[in-house]
């Protein structure tokens, strides 16, 4: 599946370092204002990264809000919340972390999911 971006909202802030090889993963700002992987698997996140800064400081584009894709970490289905992995990767949510989007298609590890982004740093599942 090819990467697909529907009615999302950007913003753009600098890279905490080279983030080349991780668009379309779930992305996170430090104490400093840098973008950065999550630290956890389950951890907050703001958004997914949308384009390949290859250096610190340089112009990370975060998709926030609408569909954005996303790089499955393991299989979700359509319909399913969905959490960031500790590599940014989508994964089903699991009780009690943060869900930050919903799957609009399912798919396995490795393949570009649609997801509809909740916005901010999402909801604490139950």
């Amino acid at each position: 599946m090819s990467a697909v971006e529907r009615g999302l909202r950007t913003v753009t802030i600098p890279s905490g370092s080279d983030l080349s090889a991780i668009q379309y993963h779930f992305v996170d700002v430090d104490s400093g204002g840098q973008i950065i992987i999550p630290t956890a698997a389950g951890a907050k996140a703001i958004g997914v990264l949308q384009n390949t800064p290859a250096a610190a400081d340089a112009d990370a584009i975060i998709g926030i809000s609408g569909i954005s894709s996303v790089v499955a970490g393991g299989t979700i289905a359509a319909g399913a919340l969905v959490q960031a992995g500790a590599d940014g990767t989508a994964l089903a949510v699991a009780s009690g972390d943060y869900a930050l989007g919903t799957a609009v298609t399912g798919g396995a590890i490795g393949d570009i999911l649609e997801v509809l982004l909740l916005g901010g740093a999402g909801n604490i599942t139950a």
